[in-house]
């Protein structure tokens, strides 16, 4: 079913004043317009003199899906005539309906001065669905495939562009999923449950709380985004000003006893969350919580913050996050988590807000990257500490990323 081409049609949440022509909604909903003729001749569509309200395309996308899963549009008809179906408040529950722009890939991707099978490559970077190249781009997706060609442009290299879209597209959509999960399971499942059938007014008033919800959820990701950005800024910055002033000379003096500072990630995180689902992955993150706060509290360390795929500790002394580390790679199997390793180095640290930067987390966190499943690996400045309990193995100078001078790495084990 593809619409014809027309002018896009310009509309903000909120114009009831809004209206759509017939071909418009076909258009827009991606459908024949005789699929809108036979919903209208079942009164699934109510247009009056002036056309199609805005949250018509809802109502066609819907009767769509519903047939393409094997309902008859006569079976839809009998449901709204009878109250168990209602499509009267979709514009309190929905955000503006996306609309086909006219525009075509092959358009887009020229007004962008890219190749078109790089537009596709975006496309199934960022989490959207493949299209062909005379596909008409819908209006929510033009300014997501716009920006991510755009921070590309801006960064020099437009071939980055499918990893940007990467980065902010897979875990996008897994917070939109659970967002949605968390909100069938509380609102819509108990609701089907109890077979009750709502009026027009419980109807409005239970979609508009969806749509606030779900708005609230969007201001919530944007302000923890913004956090987060503020927080890597100031660690980058930091860590950067550490190394030139190391690369230069002018190096901060050591502290007496410094600081140690680990990362324990878990192996094939990724590929596990895949296969078992974002509901298991909570779950997995609640034991890996709970078991790294345990283990770190009896090695006099501490939790600094949760990485998704595994934890950030740190310890006044280094050889006992050392121990901790140790026993978390030996622990969090048994807990039913992938298997993990670790990275840990001692060295100055820059704190803020319970938080900790600069060059040793950095180093830190690279020397994790090197270490294999149930491996613990360290630097020279935290084996000074080895107690005769443990067994240090030297390894081959390593290439750490973003690391400029040469450390000597150890695998650290239990000696029994």
């Amino acid at each position: 079913m593809r619409p014809g081409n027309d002018a896009e049609v310009a509309t903000r949440r909120g114009d009831d004043s809004a209206r759509l022509t017939r071909r418009e909604l076909a258009r827009s909903a991606s459908v024949d317009e005789a699929f809108v003729d036979e919903l209208a001749s079942r009164s699934i569509l109510s247009p009056d003199d002036s056309g199609h309200g805005l949250s018509d395309v809802y109502v066609v996308r819907f009767a769509e899906l519903l047939v393409q899963s094997g309902i008859s549009l006569d079976d839809l008809a009998a449901s709204i005539q009878a109250g168990v179906v209602q499509f009267g408040n979709l514009e309190a529950s929905f955000p503006d309906p996306v609309r086909a722009t006219g525009r075509s890939h092959d358009d887009l991707a020229a007004a962008l001065d890219i190749d078109p099978r790089l537009l596709g490559h975006i496309r199934l970077a960022a989490g959207l669905a493949a299209r062909e190249p005379e596909d008409f781009v819908q209006s929510d997706e033009e300014p997501i495939l716009r920006l991510i060609v755009e921070l590309a442009g801006a960064l020099g290299d437009v071939r980055v562009a499918t990893r940007i879209a990467r980065i902010v597209g897979e875990p996008t959509q897994r917070i939109a999923s659970s967002a949605l999960g968390i909100y069938d399971e509380m609102v819509t499942q108990p609701w089907i449950e109890s077979g009750v059938l709502l009026d027009e007014e419980e109807s409005r008033r239970s979609s508009e709380t969806g749509r606030r919800l779900l708005d609230r959820a969007e201001e919530l990701l944007l302000a923890l985004y913004q956090r987060h950005i503020e927080s890597g800024l100031v660690s980058d910055w930091a860590t950067a000003t550490e190394s030139l002033m190391a690369r230069h000379g002018v190096v901060a003096a050591r502290p007496k006893k410094p600081h140690g500072i680990a990362f324990v990630d878990l192996s094939g995180f990724t590929r596990w969350t895949e296969e078992e689902g974002d509901e298991a992955a909570v779950g997995l993150a609640d034991r890996l919580v709970a078991t790294a706060e345990a283990t770190a509290e009896a090695h006099g360390a501490r939790i600094v913050k949760l990485l998704g795929d595994g934890v950030m500790l740190h310890g006044d002394d280094p050889m006992q996050l050392v121990k901790a580390a140790l026993d978390l790679v030996h622990e969090l199997p048994d807990q039913g988590l992938p298997p993990a390793h670790a990275g840990v180095h001692a060295g100055p640290l820059i704190e803020r807000d319970g938080d900790f930067f600069g060059r040793t987390v950095n180093v830190a966190a690279r020397i994790a990257d090197k270490a294999s499943p149930g491996e613990v690996l360290v630097s020279e400045s935290v084996t000074e500490g080895a107690s005769s309990d443990m067994r240090v193995t030297e390894l081959p100078t390593p290439e750490l990323r973003g690391v400029q001078e040469s450390l000597r790495l150890f695998r650290v084990e239990p000696a029994g």
